[in-house]
Protein backbone atom coordinates (compact mmCIF):
# COMPACT_ATOMS: atom_id res chain seq x y z
CA UNK A 1 0.00 0.00 0.00
CA UNK A 2 1.41 3.39 -1.18
CA UNK A 3 -0.65 6.40 -0.88
CA UNK A 4 0.77 9.80 0.19
CA UNK A 5 -0.72 13.33 -0.26
CA UNK A 6 2.42 16.11 -0.12
CA UNK A 7 0.07 19.69 -0.39
CA UNK A 8 -0.96 22.30 1.49
CA UNK A 9 -3.88 21.16 1.84
CA UNK A 10 -4.75 19.85 5.49
CA UNK A 11 -7.76 17.82 5.36
CA UNK A 12 -6.75 16.29 2.12
CA UNK A 13 -3.38 15.06 3.75
CA UNK A 14 -6.25 13.70 6.49
CA UNK A 15 -8.01 12.08 3.77
CA UNK A 16 -5.08 10.68 1.77
CA UNK A 17 -2.44 10.23 4.41
CA UNK A 18 -4.44 8.83 7.53
CA UNK A 19 -8.09 8.22 6.60
CA UNK A 20 -7.45 5.81 3.72
CA UNK A 21 -5.32 4.16 5.31
CA UNK A 22 -7.46 3.24 8.00
CA UNK A 23 -9.97 1.94 5.67
CA UNK A 24 -7.01 -0.50 3.57
CA UNK A 25 -6.60 -1.72 7.19
CA UNK A 26 -10.14 -2.51 7.86
CA UNK A 27 -10.95 -3.95 4.18
CA UNK A 28 -7.58 -6.60 5.16
CA UNK A 29 -8.78 -7.27 8.34
CA UNK A 30 -12.08 -8.20 7.03
CA UNK A 31 -10.71 -10.05 4.20
CA UNK A 32 -8.24 -12.20 6.20
CA UNK A 33 -5.11 -10.55 4.42
CA UNK A 34 -2.42 -12.13 5.62
CA UNK A 35 0.39 -9.54 4.65
CA UNK A 36 -0.24 -5.91 4.88
CA UNK A 37 2.93 -3.29 3.21
CA UNK A 38 2.87 0.07 4.00
CA UNK A 39 5.08 2.38 2.44
CA UNK A 40 5.64 5.14 4.93
CA UNK A 41 8.16 7.78 5.69
CA UNK A 42 11.32 8.43 7.70
CA UNK A 43 9.66 11.91 8.17
CA UNK A 44 7.82 10.22 10.68
CA UNK A 45 10.96 10.69 12.72
CA UNK A 46 11.73 14.23 12.28
CA UNK A 47 14.46 16.09 11.40
CA UNK A 48 17.42 14.75 12.87
CA UNK A 49 20.20 15.17 12.69
CA UNK A 50 20.32 11.39 12.07
CA UNK A 51 23.55 9.38 11.59
CA UNK A 52 23.55 5.94 11.15
CA UNK A 53 20.38 5.39 12.82
CA UNK A 54 18.21 2.08 13.16
CA UNK A 55 14.99 3.67 12.60
CA UNK A 56 13.77 0.61 14.65
CA UNK A 57 14.94 2.27 17.81
CA UNK A 58 13.71 5.87 16.69
CA UNK A 59 10.19 7.01 18.39
CA UNK A 60 8.01 9.75 16.04
CA UNK A 61 8.83 12.75 15.94
CA UNK A 62 7.11 15.00 12.99
CA UNK A 63 7.03 18.27 11.89
CA UNK A 64 4.82 19.08 9.90
CA UNK A 65 1.14 18.22 9.30
CA UNK A 66 1.28 15.69 6.70
CA UNK A 67 4.39 13.90 8.57
CA UNK A 68 1.36 13.66 11.90
CA UNK A 69 -1.11 12.05 9.58
CA UNK A 70 1.61 9.56 7.56
CA UNK A 71 3.01 8.86 11.80
CA UNK A 72 -0.74 8.21 12.98
CA UNK A 73 -0.85 5.87 9.95
CA UNK A 74 2.49 3.84 10.18
CA UNK A 75 1.62 3.65 13.92
CA UNK A 76 -2.10 2.09 13.03
CA UNK A 77 -0.35 -0.59 10.15
CA UNK A 78 1.80 -1.74 12.61
CA UNK A 79 -0.55 -1.94 15.62
CA UNK A 80 -2.83 -3.87 13.34
CA UNK A 81 0.53 -6.57 12.80
CA UNK A 82 1.46 -5.16 8.84
CA UNK A 83 4.89 -3.97 8.07
CA UNK A 84 5.67 -0.42 7.05
CA UNK A 85 8.85 0.84 4.73
CA UNK A 86 10.11 4.45 5.73
CA UNK A 87 12.05 5.80 2.60
CA UNK A 88 13.57 9.02 3.06
CA UNK A 89 14.43 9.85 -0.46
CA UNK A 90 13.11 8.37 -3.38
CA UNK A 91 13.93 9.03 -6.40
CA UNK A 92 13.12 8.06 -10.08
CA UNK A 93 10.05 8.15 -12.20
CA UNK A 94 7.26 10.14 -10.51
CA UNK A 95 9.57 12.27 -8.14
CA UNK A 96 8.00 15.93 -8.64
CA UNK A 97 9.28 16.80 -5.37
CA UNK A 98 12.46 15.49 -4.37
CA UNK A 99 15.48 16.52 -7.24
CA UNK A 100 13.05 19.38 -8.67
CA UNK A 101 13.25 21.17 -5.67
CA UNK A 102 16.31 20.30 -5.01
CA UNK A 103 17.20 21.75 -8.17
CA UNK A 104 15.35 25.16 -8.22
CA UNK A 105 16.13 26.25 -4.85
CA UNK A 106 20.05 25.42 -5.40
CA UNK A 107 19.51 27.65 -8.38
CA UNK A 108 17.30 30.57 -6.13
CA UNK A 109 20.29 29.98 -3.64
CA UNK A 110 22.77 30.42 -6.12
CA UNK A 111 25.09 28.29 -4.27
CA UNK A 112 25.57 25.11 -2.17
CA UNK A 113 25.11 24.78 1.40
CA UNK A 114 27.77 24.00 3.99
CA UNK A 115 29.28 23.00 0.37
CA UNK A 116 26.47 20.21 -0.05
CA UNK A 117 28.51 18.19 3.10
CA UNK A 118 25.08 17.03 4.47
CA UNK A 119 24.83 13.16 4.00
CA UNK A 120 20.85 11.56 3.62
CA UNK A 121 18.92 7.85 2.52
CA UNK A 122 18.21 8.30 -0.95
CA UNK A 123 16.79 4.93 -2.76
CA UNK A 124 15.49 4.63 -6.48
CA UNK A 125 11.90 3.88 -6.69
CA UNK A 126 12.60 0.73 -8.76
CA UNK A 127 14.88 -0.52 -5.89
CA UNK A 128 11.77 0.80 -3.44
CA UNK A 129 9.55 -1.70 -5.12
CA UNK A 130 11.66 -4.83 -4.77
CA UNK A 131 11.91 -3.84 -1.77
CA UNK A 132 7.85 -3.54 -1.03
CA UNK A 133 7.59 -6.78 -3.15
CA UNK A 134 10.22 -9.14 -1.01
CA UNK A 135 8.98 -7.98 2.34
CA UNK A 136 5.30 -8.54 1.24
CA UNK A 137 6.64 -12.31 0.24
CA UNK A 138 8.76 -12.96 3.02
CA UNK A 139 9.37 -10.30 5.60
CA UNK A 140 8.44 -10.18 9.31
CA UNK A 141 6.22 -7.69 10.35
CA UNK A 142 8.12 -4.37 11.42
CA UNK A 143 9.73 -1.16 10.12
CA UNK A 144 11.74 -1.32 7.70
CA UNK A 145 13.82 1.53 6.11
CA UNK A 146 14.05 1.77 2.73
CA UNK A 147 17.38 3.02 0.95
CA UNK A 148 20.91 2.27 -0.37
CA UNK A 149 23.24 0.60 2.55
CA UNK A 150 25.70 3.88 1.68
CA UNK A 151 24.09 7.70 2.13
CA UNK A 152 24.83 10.11 -0.49
CA UNK A 153 25.81 13.59 0.34
CA UNK A 154 23.82 16.64 -0.69
CA UNK A 155 26.81 17.67 -3.48
CA UNK A 156 27.33 14.29 -4.86
CA UNK A 157 23.19 14.11 -5.64
CA UNK A 158 23.29 17.22 -7.22
CA UNK A 159 26.11 16.78 -9.25
CA UNK A 160 24.56 13.47 -10.55
CA UNK A 161 21.46 14.75 -11.41
CA UNK A 162 23.07 17.99 -13.23
CA UNK A 163 25.07 16.13 -14.91
CA UNK A 164 23.14 13.26 -16.28
CA UNK A 165 19.92 15.44 -17.15
CA UNK A 166 21.89 18.47 -18.52
CA UNK A 167 21.07 21.24 -15.49
CA UNK A 168 23.62 23.41 -14.64
CA UNK A 169 23.34 24.03 -10.77
CA UNK A 170 25.61 26.15 -8.57
CA UNK A 171 27.89 24.50 -6.55
CA UNK A 172 30.02 27.46 -4.71
CA UNK A 173 29.90 26.70 -0.66
CA UNK A 174 26.90 28.91 1.24
CA UNK A 175 27.27 29.74 4.31
CA UNK A 176 24.33 27.99 6.33
CA UNK A 177 23.17 31.83 8.04
CA UNK A 178 23.75 33.41 4.23
CA UNK A 179 21.38 30.13 2.67
CA UNK A 180 18.41 30.96 5.41
CA UNK A 181 18.87 34.87 5.04
CA UNK A 182 18.29 34.29 1.03
CA UNK A 183 15.73 31.66 1.40
CA UNK A 184 13.74 34.09 4.20
CA UNK A 185 14.51 37.25 1.25
CA UNK A 186 13.12 35.49 -0.85
CA UNK A 187 10.35 33.04 0.72
CA UNK A 188 11.58 30.07 0.10
CA UNK A 189 10.76 27.11 2.01
CA UNK A 190 12.55 26.53 5.17
CA UNK A 191 11.51 22.82 5.48
CA UNK A 192 13.76 21.95 2.11
CA UNK A 193 16.46 24.01 2.87
CA UNK A 194 16.85 22.49 6.36
CA UNK A 195 16.74 19.29 4.51
CA UNK A 196 19.99 20.06 2.72
CA UNK A 197 21.72 21.06 5.45
CA UNK A 198 21.36 18.52 8.18
CA UNK A 199 22.44 14.61 8.39
CA UNK A 200 19.02 12.33 7.32
CA UNK A 201 20.20 8.95 6.66
CA UNK A 202 19.84 5.27 8.16
CA UNK A 203 20.37 1.98 8.47
CA UNK A 204 19.24 -0.31 5.89
CA UNK A 205 21.42 -3.07 6.25
CA UNK A 206 18.05 -5.23 8.33
CA UNK A 207 16.25 -4.69 5.17
CA UNK A 208 17.99 -6.37 2.85
CA UNK A 209 19.31 -9.13 5.33
CA UNK A 210 15.14 -9.45 5.69
CA UNK A 211 14.70 -9.42 1.72
CA UNK A 212 17.79 -11.45 0.97
CA UNK A 213 18.11 -8.97 -1.96
CA UNK A 214 21.47 -7.68 -3.66
CA UNK A 215 22.65 -4.98 -1.93
CA UNK A 216 24.88 -3.34 -4.16
CA UNK A 217 24.63 0.09 -5.18
CA UNK A 218 21.91 0.82 -7.84
CA UNK A 219 22.58 4.06 -9.73
CA UNK A 220 19.91 6.76 -9.25
CA UNK A 221 20.14 8.55 -12.57
CA UNK A 222 20.35 5.69 -15.23
CA UNK A 223 19.65 7.28 -18.81
CA UNK A 224 16.03 6.11 -19.06
CA UNK A 225 15.81 8.00 -15.42
CA UNK A 226 17.44 10.92 -16.72
CA UNK A 227 15.27 10.85 -19.66
CA UNK A 228 11.99 10.84 -17.77
CA UNK A 229 13.83 14.02 -15.62
CA UNK A 230 14.14 15.74 -18.56
CA UNK A 231 10.75 15.55 -19.92
CA UNK A 232 9.32 16.87 -16.29
CA UNK A 233 11.96 19.93 -16.49
CA UNK A 234 10.76 20.55 -19.89
CA UNK A 235 7.39 21.42 -18.84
Amino acid sequence: MATSYLGADQELSRAVNLDLVRTVIEISRESEIQRLVYVSTAAVHGRGPFRGSDLRQLGYAPTSFRSRDRATADRMVLDAGGTVVRPQLILGAGDRWVMPGMSALLRALGGMPLAGAAKVSAIHVDRLGGLVAALAQRGSPGAYAAAELEPVSIAELARSFGERVGLELPTAPLALAAARDIAAGRRLGSSALEMLCHDSWFDASGTFEATGLNPAPREFFDPATADWYRGLLAG
